[in-house]
């Protein structure tokens, strides 16, 4: 199977990760907060290209800017620096403090879930870790 990388990026893998971990993960000299899995339900590979990262990986209703950061794509709401980046199996999403609440998180990633599901017509599923 070829990875993102070897695409160029035109598909991303079967699984997007959010990513808010426990103390011992930092980013960016920060422990990482908390974590979800957006995994593609109806297939392998979300048909995402980096050059929609921007427009695609945000939540509708709250208020974020991408920002330089770690990972792929970066993203800063109230605050909180959330990174994209590709793992295996997907890409990882790291929240940088406890600036959002789980219950908020959650919201934040269902959004994003959804906007790739738009903008590819494929779904998506979140499985919270």
């Amino acid at each position: 199977m070829l990875s993102p990388q070897r695409v160029g990026f035109d598909l991303v893998k079967e699984v997007l990760t959010v990513s808010v971990r426990g103390e011992n993960t930092m980013m960016n000299g920060s422990p990482v907060s908390l974590e979800f899995l957006i995994k593609r339900s109806d297939g392998e590979w979300f048909n995402l290209h980096v050059n929609r990262f921007r427009e695609v990986l945000r939540p509708r209703s709250f208020s974020s800017h991408p920002v330089p950061g770690f990972g792929d794509h970066s993203i800063e709401i109230r605050g909180c620096a959330i990174s994209f980046s590709y793992e295996d199996p997907g890409i990882l999403v790291c929240f940088e403090n406890d600036n959002i609440t789980p219950e908020t998180a959650a919201l934040i990633v269902d959004e994003i879930a959804n906007s790739i599901s738009n903008a590819t017509g494929q779904k998506s599923e979140v499985i919270p870790r």
